[in-house]
């Protein structure tokens, strides 16, 4: 029998698009994911997202600019 695969919605917050593209990898090479990964570097705009309810799973750089995730 095979495990059914979660579809996941996942927002990486940070505003280093190399470690973006470093953690989207990583998530994107896990065996039978089912992830949609999208990316904010705006430390308002990732709050608005955050409060539409729309991601699963969140990945948040401690530092945002001067702000703190």
């Amino acid at each position: 029998m095979q495990a059914e695969h979660l579809s996941l919605k996942i927002l990486i917050i940070d505003d280093d698009e190399d470690d973006f593209f470093i953690t989207s990898r990583y998530i994107k090479n896990i065996p039978g994911n089912n992830f949609t990964v999208e990316w904010c570097y705006d430390y308002n705009k990732a709050i608005e997202l955050i409060c539409s309810n729309e991601y699963g799973l969140y990945f948040v750089d401690y530092f945002l600019g001067i702000r703190h995730g």
